[in-house]
This record gives structure tokens, C-alpha cells and sequence, in this order.
């Protein structure tokens, strides 16, 4: 039985696939559930087989029929934002692509499809093409 104090990431072993969900072993006697969609890729198809590693996002605890509810998007954005984090503390530069201009600034999809707000003082134009 997992027992969990605080949210965790986890590794598992997809064991079934099913038509609408796959099944996960966390170890310790726990399996877990997720929703098929959770794998799709952008273009809507899933290619997880049996045996493939995941990491899983732990949201509950074992519930009456001895499954763990799991979210891999949850464990998958939450690594984006460690990486996005340590690269802020290591005074990193992180790159993104404008994806609309918003008042006061520009919104900005950066690593993961995560959606950032740059400032309008922060943006630089590029240098004016020398005439011709």
C-alpha cells in the first residue's frame, strides 16, 4: 500500500493497456490508473505498450478497489517546473516562442508548453536592418 505525506513523483511499469485506460505498477503491491489520453501524443495517437517505465504523479491513495490514482501530465508538467525553477536559480537563460502580444508585454510558451508573461520592458526589438 502506498502512503504518501506530501505530492510525489514516482516511477512505475506500465503493465496493461486497455481501450480507454492503462494500469501501472508503483511496486509494493500498488498498481495505478491513468487515462489512455494521458499518452497521446500531438498528433492524438498512443503508442505506450506493456513494460514501458512512466513516471506518475501520486493524487491518491489506494481506494476501495486497491488502485492508486495517477496522473502522468501532473508528474510530466511538474518536472518541467523544477527544470524551469533550477534554471531560474542558475541564472539561466530559457527560451520561448512569442505567442500573442498581451497588454503590458507578450505571453511566451516556453519548455513544456508552459505559458509565461515577459514584460513590455523586457523586450528588446532586433537591431534595424542596416539600409540599402
Amino acid at each position: 500500500m502506498i502512503s504518501r505525506a506530501k505530492a510525489e513523483i514516482i516511477a512505475g511499469t506500465v503493465v496493461q493497456v486497455g481501450r480507454d485506460v492503462v494500469v501501472v505498477d508503483l511496486g509494493g503491491k500498488s498498481e495505478g490508473v491513468i487515462s489512455l489520453r494521458e499518452f497521446a501524443d500531438a498528433n492524438g495517437q498512443t503508442t505506450v505498450k506493456a513494460a514501458t517505465r512512466v513516471d506518475v504523479y501520486i493524487e491518491s491513495r489506494e481506494n476501495d478497489d486497491g488502485l492508486v490514482t495517477i496522473s502522468k501530465e501532473k508528474a510530466d508538467k511538474m518536472k518541467v517546473w523544477d527544470e524551469i525553477s533550477n534554471a531560474c536559480e542558475a541564472d539561466e537563460l530559457i527560451e520561448g516562442t512569442i505567442s500573442q502580444r498581451v497588454k503590458g508585454g507578450l505571453s511566451v510558451t516556453i519548455r513544456g508548453g508552459v505559458k509565461a508573461f515577459l514584460p513590455g520592458s523586457q523586450v528588446e526589438s532586433p537591431a534595424d536592418p542596416e539600409p540599402r
